[in-house]
């Protein structure tokens, strides 16, 4: 059903033919590959010794930790990051200079973790801005979204799931080759992630090469034919169809166990939204979850959109989702990040307290695993994980009374899920209340005490 009242004519054509099994072109040339492949930031290695061949119609993911150079590696294919050393081969002819307006003229398009729209445009001008002359070449017709977005509705009046459409909407009107996605399911909810996976079929079917990174195991499995799995910026292993899938999903650690507090539960803060009331009881977890995106928005905007003062008078805190872009600062570094959230136990009359911000800092960087660079490096070079892990720290280590998470834990390895949500069980037992909202029971049902399905 269109959301906010907006509805346009659908992009693509309606197929009413089942979508066949694709399978991989073993028969044919590789359409990308990569040799040696280094990125280099000083002393340090992003990816180093990467060898890899993508053929026509492969769905392949980039899989490994958070961390372990799968942005990186994708953003060498897409342009935006230039190698330090090795080899790239487009349908058997070197690239000498990679670049994002090279990589679109070969046919390469890309979906990046943090979307890059204008928000001050229209839909339809944003969808103008990446019109090319291969909208004259063969294209298959792709099932149309479930939802539609006004050509003439603001980007910046759109939610996050909407964004995260038109990003995709952007990279098919190219007519790609080759489409990497980088986490593309993060905001979209179940209707829209089904959509997506039927994309990804009739892409291949039609011989478009899919690269795919996703921390999502739902969204991989069904679809990716190899995979590469990443460790510490090298390739550690491969995998093909057919071979045992325990080794792109390593065992979790077993978790250990968080002692909660024997203080009895008390209410802490009565919420009213569109004829709906729910009581939160203190030092609790409560998940809400959505199956629309614009009502998660519109409530996690309304219980969150408080004055200063009286957000700090009765001591909430809240996150929103990493992919809205509201999360972090990217272009500064962890303490300017610090310094433009600070509240009352940070600053006072308005000046930061150095001491107190220093030790929030150093605090932060020990968990997150972060050297003494990200102080002033802009976090935008962190990885999205580690930017994901490093903003939810923030909040947690201020110690506020209510805090309120947006899809906290989507983008972050299975791991590092598992560390998180014994981080939010940890502020639990100290007294914390915590409200998440999500879109899927999985995601907050193992650290949630309540889940209630809006």
């Amino acid at each position: 059903m269109p959301l906010n009242g907006l509805i346009v004519k659908p992009l693509y054509e309606v197929t009413t033919s089942p979508i066949r099994c694709y399978k991989l072109m073993n028969d044919s040339n590789p359409l990308l590959e990569l040799s040696g492949l280094a990125v280099r930031y000083g002393e340090l290695y992003a990816i180093k010794g990467i060898d890899l061949s993508i053929f026509p119609g492969e769905i392949h993911g980039v899989m490994g930790d958070n961390g372990a150079g799968k942005s990186t590696l994708v953003k060498v294919m897409a342009g935006i990051v230039r190698p330090s050393a090795g080899r790239i081969v487009w349908q058997g002819r070197a690239v000498k200079q990679i670049s994002p307006a090279v990589a679109r003229g070969l046919g390469i398009a890309w979906v990046d973790q943090n979307l890059s729209l204008f928000d001050g445009l229209t839909v339809a001008q944003n969808l103008a801005l990446v019109r090319s002359s291969r909208e004259s070449l063969p294209w298959p017709k792709l099932p149309p979204p479930p939802i539609h977005l006004g050509s003439d509705q603001r980007v910046a009046t759109l939610n996050t799931e909407q964004k995260q459409l038109l990003a995709i909407e952007m990279a098919l009107a190219g007519r790609p080759q080759m489409l990497i996605l980088d986490e593309p399911t993060t905001s979209l909810t179940p209707l829209l992630r089904d959509w997506l996976q039927g994309v990804i079929r009739t892409l291949a079917e039609s011989g478009c090469a899919i690269v795919m990174i996703s921390h999502r195991r739902s969204d991989l499995s069904p679809l990716i034919q190899t995979a590469s799995y990443l460790q510490a910026g090298r390739l550690a292993h491969r995998w093909r169809r057919g071979e045992d899938e325990s080794r792109l999903y390593p065992p979790l650690m077993e978790p250990q166990a968080v002692a909660k507090t024997s203080n009895p539960q008390r209410p802490i803060l009565d919420l009213d939204w569109q004829g709906k009331n729910w009581q939160i009881m203190a030092g609790t977890i409560t998940g809400f979850v959505f199956s629309e995106a614009a009502t998660a928005q519109d409530f996690f905007n309304t219980i969150g959109n408080l004055s200063n003062g009286l957000r700090q008078m009765i001591g909430l805190r809240r996150l929103p989702s990493p992919q809205s872009g509201g999360a972090l600062a990217l272009g500064l570094g962890l303490v300017e990040n610090i310094q433009i959230t600070a509240d009352d136990s940070l600053s006072r009359l308005g000046w930061l307290r150095i001491a107190a911000a220093r030790r929030l800092v150093r605090a932060i960087k020990a968990e997150a695993g972060l050297g003494i660079q990200w102080n002033t490096q802009p976090v935008n070079q962190l990885s999205g994980g580690n930017r994901q892990k490093l903003a939810l720290l923030r909040e947690l280590l201020q110690n506020p009374q209510i805090l309120i998470l947006q899809q906290p834990l989507n983008g972050l390895d299975r791991q590092v899920s598992q560390t998180m949500a014994k981080r939010l069980r940890l502020a639990q037992s100290r007294g914390m209340t915590i409200i998440v909202t999500g879109f899927n029971r999985d995601e907050v049902a193992p650290f949630c005490d309540r889940i209630f399905d809006v």
